[in-house]
């Protein structure tokens, strides 16, 4: 932030300065030469040499085969990069700004509209223009649902009667 702007409500100015030359500024310009991908393949089985011993015995008892695969991670101030190389080409790649809202991982309160018995999901509206999807292992039972009378029905003619089961 330069001088003539005015500071944010709620945060100290150094904070909200120390960022400004990496906002405003633009990444130095970085060149390489192309790596073939017999190079790529030669550097991921050298890295896959250098595993720890436990990961090695481990990889052996599942009898894994075929490509050996790196996550790597990369955290910054402003945002996340991940990255997933398989046999050292890149396969995904994935940025997570700190600005992004997510609704992964938030807690909602909505009402099932409607369900689908063919995907074996419900649509909730939480208060989005389009309704959530919520698996039905995802669900809570309903039997926590005090307005929820469970009821079981014997299927045989001289049935013992037991507890209520849910059917």
């Amino acid at each position: 932030m330069s001088d003539s702007s005015p500071p944010t409500p709620g945060v100290p100015p150094d904070v909200a300065q120390k960022y400004d030359a990496e906002l405003v500024n633009p990444p130095p310009a970085t060149s390489g030469a192309p790596i073939s991908a017999t190079e790529l393949k030669a550097g991921a089985a050298e890295r896959a040499t250098q595993r720890p011993l436990l990961q090695k015995i481990l990889s052996v008892f599942k009898k894994e085969k075929g490509s050996y695969r790196e996550l790597i991670i990369n955290s910054e101030p402003l945002e996340k990069r991940v990255a997933l190389l398989i046999d050292g080409r890149l396969e995904k790649f994935e940025i997570e700004r700190e600005s992004d809202n997510r609704m992964v991982g938030g807690i909602y309160k909505g009402r099932i509209k409607n369900l689908d018995p063919g995907l074996k999901a419900a649509f909730v509206d939480i208060g989005y223009t389009k309704n959530a999807f919520l698996h039905y292992w995802d669900m809570l039972p309903a039997a926590a649902d005090s307005s929820v009378e469970v009821v079981r029905v014997n299927k045989k003619k001289n049935a013992p009667a037991r507890g209520a089961e849910p059917t």
